[in-house]
């Protein structure tokens, strides 16, 4: 501080040296050579900046810029940068204006009264700040340009020119500006206002319009919303102005009245093309409603974008505190003008109070968002939980289905081949083989012991020959399936199979075989052995039957 104040008085006494060994130098009567071409350039500057810029380049050259007196060149400096900025080529590289600004302070001090000489100093500090702008230091960005508003303010209360009315809209412009990019709201929208006052007083309906804009987007940013949109169609019938600043409100509104499919429609699309302020409250908004509808993938991509928001904007605390403290002494210095500044020593505790009050803020912001994401993995656990026990729970169910399917599909084949044997089985017992040999059984009681009392029930071997070729119609290819089924059964013991199947006992069999009893009860046995099946021959060969027909 010392140092700085050092400087400024070294300065001072220079340019009192100056002044004290050439009381004309600054005069337009003795040598500023170039004031009145200055002045015509000054002139065209706001509504010519390419013509002012052609003026500039055909005055003179380096060499002879060099010869020309002290004021002429800063002033020479300063129009140089204010034409840049006005044809849209100011880079880091142009002139620096921070010793222009010293040098008009310098004047200022020691001619206080002379209004034009305090109009370049507030010019100077202003371009000097949208030079600062380019490296985004924007404290000090902030502070030039409340320097610039304090002296038009001190020296150009009343004043009603274009160009100072003009010059009071742009300065409340960018503090307005650099106020909202930092979340000042309250602060944002008193400057927004002046300005939009002085873009009236100079008949800038473009100005006057953006400004209302931005005081629609604070605010929206507030969540006013019925406000915001007034704002915004005040604006619109001033000039035209892009819709997307709508859609914020809008989906705020949808959203207050829980019309969420509208809501998410508005708010994605703000999410994506309206300002940071608007973005954070959309992605709010958004992680909010995906939680209430349970989609988890869209709820936890927004409020990992709001998180990492919040961080960002953590980190502009700082630059915050400081414009902030900046603007309230200027507000308390313009409410109470005759008021003494704080003393030196002052300075020092209220830094650390600013700081300690930062990293308490920084502190905040980081434990909140902790536990917001140690609710948002507890969440995923308890999602992916729920996920696991559904989906097995459904393959439980669809395995169910599944094997009830397979029984369905059984039972009907099974019903489905039962059919087709029954319809063969009756064309069967109707065939003129089955109706003889039935017709010379029927009526007798053959029983084990009378089984020699008909010797004349004997088959022939063209009755049995002929049984088995019906029973092969009938059920087609009957004797090659069961022979190669059963391989260790003769042609004698298939047309036991088909007596037997046929439903006569093993006392009627014997008879027609022209067998003992026992022999026919062998042979039934053996059978049965073959195809390993029960105590019924009739059965197992129906049975074997029906799983084939």
């Amino acid at each position: 501080m010392r140092f700085t104040v050092r400087i400024k008085i070294g300065l001072l006494l220079l340019t009192a040296l100056m002044v004290s060994c050439n009381d004309k130098v600054l005069s337009e009567r003795d040598a500023p050579h170039h004031y009145s071409e200055l002045k015509t350039i000054t002139q065209v500057m706001d509504h010519h900046p390419a013509r002012a810029m052609h003026m500039l380049d055909s005055v003179g050259g380096r060499e002879e810029i060099a010869q020309w007196s002290v004021f002429d060149r800063n002033e020479y400096v300063l129009l140089s940068v204010v034409a840049q900025y006005k044809n849209g080529i100011l880079s880091p590289q142009s002139q620096d204006l921070k010793p222009v600004v010293a040098f008009y302070d310098s004047l200022a001090k020691l001619y206080p009264q002379d209004k034009e000489l305090q109009l370049l100093l507030a010019e100077s500090n202003y371009y000097c700040a949208t030079e600062k702008a380019l490296s985004k230091k924007d404290g000090a960005v902030f502070n030039s340009y409340l320097q610039s508003l304090r002296i038009v303010e001190t020296y150009f209360p009343n004043d009603d020119s274009y160009h100072v009315r003009r010059f009071k809209a742009l300065i409340h412009t960018r503090l307005g500006e650099i106020l909202y990019d930092y979340n000042l709201m309250h602060q944002a929208m008193t400057s927004f206002q002046n300005a939009a006052v002085y873009f009236n007083k100079v008949h800038d309906t473009v100005g006057e319009a953006a400004m209302i804009r931005n005081e629609g987007s604070i605010y929206q940013v507030n969540k006013e919303y019925e406000k915001a949109l007034e704002k915004f169609n005040e604006a619109a019938r001033l000039a035209p102005m892009d819709e997307n600043l709508f859609l914020h409100s809008k989906g705020g509104l949808f959203l207050a009245q829980q019309q969420y499919d509208s809501a998410i429609w508005y708010l994605e699309r703000s999410f994506r093309f309206t300002d940071v302020h608007a973005t954070n409250n959309a992605a709010a908004d958004l992680a909010e409603l995906y939680r209430r509808r349970g989609d988890s993938e869209k709820e936890n991509y927004f409020t990992n974008y709001y998180v990492s928001s919040t961080f960002s904007e953590a980190n502009k605390v700082p630059t915050k505190m400081e414009i902030d403290y900046l603007y309230a002494q200027f507000i308390a210095e313009r409410t109470a003008s005759g008021a003494k500044h704080p003393e030196r020593k002052l300075e020092l505790p209220i830094i650390i109070v600013f700081a300690v009050l930062a990293l308490g803020i920084l502190a905040f912001v980081i434990i909140h968002n902790r536990r917001r994401i140690r609710h948002i993995e507890k969440q995923i656990t308890v999602i992916e939980a729920k996920h696991q026990q559904e989906s097995e729970g459904k393959d439980a169910q669809l395995k169910n289905i599944s094997q009830q399917l397979s029984d369905t599909q059984q039972e009907l084949q099974r019903r489905s081949a039962h059919s087709n044997f029954l319809a063969c089985w009756n064309q069967y017992i109707k065939s003129d083989i089955y109706q003889k040999i039935n017709a010379s059984v029927a009526g007798k009681d053959i029983m084990t012991k009378s089984v020699t009392m008909y010797p004349k029930l004997k088959l022939r071997d063209t009755d049995l020959i002929e049984l088995v070729r019906t029973m092969n119609d009938c059920f087609p290819e009957f004797s090659i399936r069961l022979l190669r089924s059963y391989p260790r059964l003769s042609s004698s013991d298939l047309r036991h199979c088909c007596l037997a199947v046929s439903g006569w006992n093993d006392a009627e069999i014997a008879v027609l075989e022209g067998i003992s009893y026992s022999g026919a009860n062998r042979k039934t046995n053996r059978i049965l052995d073959a195809m390993q099946a029960g105590n019924s021959l009739e059965q197992a060969l129906k049975m074997f039957m029906e799983n084939n027909w």
